[in-house]
């Protein structure tokens, strides 16, 4: 059987047209207008009019709020539709800064240990002193290490939403009408009877009645305006 003539299926039409638009990506930016759009639809024989629709709910939706071009190597997983949207935020990459927590916990475990068991060879109610360290440290090494863990779900239909975070998170249902989106400070964790808090991270926020969920703490600047954009476009139309 000639070349040309070999048959592909679905998924591999997809995978291929999917390589080669990554590899022109590369190559340079490129622009298309929506008649080249409806002009590819037609050869690879795709109805006008579903195509049609799409292309212009998608422009509608980028002329509502600024919506920022995907970056390339991103792993935040992202799926838009006129009526659905879907984000999964995978847990963070260890960095610099996530193994110098670590350490330092790991370090005043280690410490805090070794002290309680020389004041209990004294006194077992003297080594309960050690008990407000203990759980400070506790709480450094699950606050640097749940990030490395967790998965953050968000699923918004026109009627409802839904906000998940797994292993050890909670689920809450949202009214997509009451979201209000914005790039802000993230306080993660404050120690009010000191004067010390760790400081404030930028995150994508989800303002929802007296509640703010923040998204996408510690990726990247380009990740969460991607993010942001594509969220303020796709709420403007709920």
């Amino acid at each position: 059987m000639a070349d040309d003539e070999r048959k592909l299926s679905y998924d591999e039409l997809l995978a291929i047209l999917k390589e080669s638009t990554a590899l022109e990506a590369r190559r340079g930016p490129a622009a298309f207008s929506k008649k080249d759009l409806l002009d590819a639809a037609k050869q690879l024989g795709i109805d006008q009019t579903a195509a049609e629709q799409v292309a212009e709910a998608h422009l509608a939706r980028r002329a509502a709020a600024d919506v920022v071009p995907r970056p390339f190597d991103t792993r935040v997983e992202l799926a838009v539709a006129s009526d659905t949207l879907s984000l999964t935020v995978p847990p963070l990459r260890p960095g610099a800064r996530t193994l110098g927590q670590l350490g330092f916990a790991t370090f005043w475990l280690g410490f805090v240990a070794f002290w309680t068991w020389g004041a209990a060879h004294a006194s077992v109610g003297f080594s309960l002193f050690s008990l407000p360290f203990w759980a400070a440290g506790i709480g450094i090494m699950t606050r640097t290490v749940l990030p490395l863990l967790q998965r953050t779900r968000l699923t918004l239909t026109r009627d409802a939403g839904e906000l998940t975070v797994t292993p050890l998170g909670k689920r809450r249902v949202l009214r997509p009408s009451e979201l209000r989106v914005s790039l802000g400070e993230n306080v993660r964790h404050r120690q009010s009877e000191s004067s010390t808090e760790t400081p404030a991270r930028q995150a994508v926020l989800l303002e929802h009645g007296v509640e703010t969920f923040a998204l996408l703490d510690g990726f990247s600047p380009q990740e969460q305006r991607w993010i942001e954009g594509e969220l303020k476009a796709w709420l403007a139309n709920t």
